[in-house]
């Protein structure tokens, strides 16, 4: 039982990985008809999933990862992390 659970680890950590991947691919190619909030339920489904499968490691791992890429990708200014995006982060942490 014990052995089952070390191999399946890794393979769902690289799943979420590859979900989480794919949805800011999918994401970023609708950017122009693609609001916060599209990418917000998107984001939070692939963390859900991943915190309810794995520890809560990966969750937040993919939590900050989520608001990171929001804040680049879909606010304005693009391609960079604004000083609300600093100020969301640290109340991710807290």
């Amino acid at each position: 039982m014990r052995l089952r659970s070390r191999v399946r680890t890794p393979v769902v950590w690289g799943l979420h990985l590859v979900a989480f991947a794919a949805v800011t691919t999918a994401l970023l190619i609708r950017r122009t008809e693609t609001t916060q909030l599209h990418a917000v339920l998107a984001y939070l489904l692939v963390i859900l999933s991943a915190s309810a499968l794995t520890q809560r490691v990966l969750g937040f791992v993919l939590a900050v990862l989520g608001v990171v890429f929001i804040d680049v990708t879909f606010q304005v200014p693009f391609g960079r992390l604004g000083p609300d995006g600093v100020f969301d982060l640290l109340v991710l942490v807290a």
